[in-house]
């Protein structure tokens, strides 16, 4: 993939580029798994290294875990941990949230 980035120029206080254009690999891996009949584990990673170097590596990993409320409702405890190798100075290196929330299905 063909990555643009254009930062503020007024925020980057070190020598890091304000544009660049990068060729990164697009890697995509997932994987689900049932508990059991109410439970189920979702996991993503992406993993996306400069082609020109690839210890410029970005990457973000999502695990899930939905439980079933009932038919129609689950109930989402979700943790995304994000990671760039090399970010801009000000920027953290690496970035966790965790959520929960619910997720409604008409079936």
């Amino acid at each position: 993939m063909h990555e643009r980035e254009n930062l503020d120029p007024e925020r980057i206080t070190d020598d890091h580029p304000v544009r660049a254009r990068v060729w990164r690999m697009a890697n995509l891996f997932v994987a689900t798994r049932r508990l059991s009949e109410s439970l189920r584990l979702i996991g993503v990673a992406y993993v996306q290294p400069d082609l020109a170097g690839f210890d410029d590596l970005r990457t973000l990993t999502d695990l899930s875990l939905q439980i079933a409320l009932t038919d129609n409702v689950d109930l989402t405890l979700r943790g995304e941990w994000r990671r760039d190798s090399q970010p801009p100075a000000g920027v953290r290196r690496n970035d966790v949230v965790f959520t929960t929330g619910f997720a409604f299905s008409l079936r």
